[in-house]
């Protein structure tokens, strides 16, 4: 079996990895998905002008490093250096080769009504460490990506299910979301999440919503997913346990007959979203605009607030007069919200509006590590923002109606009178 792969990363080096050994691990990976075990590869750089030769050096030491822990030979290379500005950095590709696994019939349309949908570990981590990283949030300090290899982790769940593995995929970009569409649609089956099931980090789960990103679409290197024969789900799971790749493997959900090529999720309030496939980039908030609760969350702690007002139709109006706070799940009067708040979760309680004037909040001990903060705001009667309304509750007769907004570009969620 034949894979091939390009890579190209900022930076090049990162908590957990660099782009060495991420092409290393990616091309075993894409050969594990196909039920093979990987035997060799071939290695080409595109080099910039001007690129460190000590960092080249590195590079090439972690690919050598990376390919030895994975027990495969980097049999053949090629080295190219185009000028200054016509790459960014380093542009790497390695193809691999590898060998089916007897008894390994693992393919996308491959995925029946009932399989059990088995995940290897917490997702998140990689998409989050690169951009903080990159972005210089600091955020890195208490995260690293999940870069590795998994094809022993795949030989092992396909010896353990005896055949019962039937689709195997490790959701890089476009993370989870886009990796469950591809196998529904592929396989013309349905896919149903369990929200409390998918194991999501506090602080990944923080750092999307202060940076308006779901999870969900956020890349990964060092996790797969799988459907599985529910007759042979247990034993499946516990042979992934037994391995350091898969320790905090689980049960995430179940393939329906049902809606097609859909990928849905019953969330913890019983309601159902559907989980859609990533489309281009995420759009996350500028990192200034985050960075004073992104250290706070990253060194596990709550954070105090500094809560978004938006004016009504006279500015010199006193702030208070123009929010309130709403009761969704983890939100109290101090405008704390815990992890993962979903706009449907807070349409549900839009008619409870809470009267008191919203306060800076402080910094409260004893609270869930990787708190985050939402800003829940009504604005003025009159204000021409009326469109996605939803009837609103006891408002004191001045009749408001509100909506839920979420930011794009900060990740909080607001409500908008009108």
């Amino acid at each position: 079996m034949l894979s091939t792969d390009g890579f190209v990363v900022t930076p090049r080096f990162f908590p957990g990895g660099d782009i060495g050994s991420l092409a290393v691990h990616g091309t075993v990976n894409d050969l594990a998905m196909m039920g093979a075990v990987p035997v060799a590869l071939s290695l080409a750089y595109i080099v910039e002008e001007g690129l460190p030769l000590d960092e080249l050096r590195r590079v090439t030491t972690s690919v050598a490093e990376a390919a030895r822990a994975c027990d495969v030979r980097v049999v053949t290379g090629d080295t190219k250096v185009v000028g200054k500005g016509a790459a960014d950095g380093l542009f790497v590709t390695t193809t691999g080769i590898g060998v089916r696994l007897p008894g390994a019939h693992v393919a996308a349309a491959n995925g029946r009504p009932g399989d059990a949908v088995l995940l290897s570990g917490p997702i998140g981590l990689h998409g989050i460490t690169i951009l903080s990283t990159r972005e210089g949030l600091g955020f890195e300090s208490s995260l690293a990506s999940d870069s590795r290899p998994l094809h022993r982790l795949a030989a092992a769940m396909i010896t353990a299910g005896a055949c019962g593995v039937h689709t195997l995929r490790d959701p890089t970009r476009g993370g989870l979301a886009s990796a469950l569409n591809e196998l529904a649609a592929a396989s013309g089956v349905g896919v149903e999440l369990d929200e409390p099931a998918v194991p999501i980090p506090a602080q990944v789960a923080a750092a999307c919503d202060l940076l308006g990103l779901d999870p969900l679409h956020v890349a990964n290197e060092g996790c797969l997913v799988a459907f599985v024969d529910p007759a042979r789900a247990e034993a499946v799971l516990a042979a992934m346990r037994a391995r350091p790749e898969g320790a905090c493997a689980t049960r995430i959900g179940t393939v329906v007959a049902g809606h097609p090529g859909r990928v849905t999720m019953r969330t913890l309030v019983g309601s159902h979203r559907v989980i859609d496939m990533l489309v281009g980039e995420q759009l996350a908030g500028h990192p200034a605009e985050c960075a004073r609760q992104l250290h706070g969350i990253g060194q596990g702690q709550d954070v105090a607030a500094r809560p978004t007002v938006r004016q009504g139709r006279n500015a010199a109006e006193p702030a208070h007069h123009t929010r309130r706070l709403a009761r969704a799940r983890g939100v109290d009067h101090d405008g704390h919200v815990s992890a993962r708040p979903r706009l449907d979760e807070l349409r549900r309680i839009a008619a409870v509006l809470d009267h008191r004037h919203a306060q800076p909040a402080q910094q409260a001990g004893g609270r869930e590590p990787g708190a985050v903060v939402a800003a829940i705001v009504v604005s003025e009667p009159d204000d021409d923002r009326s469109s996605g309304l939803v009837p609103g509750g006891d408002d004191g007769g001045r009749g408001l109606r509100v909506r839920a907004e979420r930011r794009a570009n900060l990740g909080r969620y607001t409500w908008i009178g009108a």
